[in-house]
């Protein structure tokens, strides 16, 4: 059975980033050009269902209102032991990921902090 899975599918299986994981605290405010995920759940197969906080656009900064909680079906990859690539929509998002106490840490690669999700459940 396992010598007909691809690679990236057995990585996946048995990746600790399967299951489901809901963002640490507060909901954080909508960013300019990224989407600020407030609920992830990895599937297998590479599927990610994800809620967010929508971007904001260029007045993300000028502009104050109430943050918007969307859910969308994207896809990912776990690229070597510590970055995660999610595509969402028609761009490809790359962050190094790491586990430890039950949390996952997500940092995208142009940040300067990890956003801190905690466990919710495992598939």
């Amino acid at each position: 059975m396992l010598a007909a899975c691809s690679h990236s599918t057995v990585k996946r299986a048995l990746s600790p980033v399967i299951g489901s994981w809901q963002i640490n605290g507060a909901v954080p405010a909508p960013e300019a050009d990224l989407p600020q995920f407030t609920s992830l759940t990895f599937h297998t197969d590479g599927n990610l269902d994800a809620d967010y906080v929508a971007a904001a656009g260029a007045l993300a900064h000028v502009v104050q209102a109430s943050p918007q909680i969307k859910h969308e079906r994207d896809s990912y990859s776990l690229v070597g032991n510590s970055t995660l690539r999610i595509v969402e929509g028609s761009r490809a998002l790359s962050y190094t990921y790491d586990i430890h106490d039950g949390k996952l840490f997500l940092t995208p690669a142009n940040g300067d902090g990890a956003i801190v999700y905690r466990r919710t459940t495992t598939n």
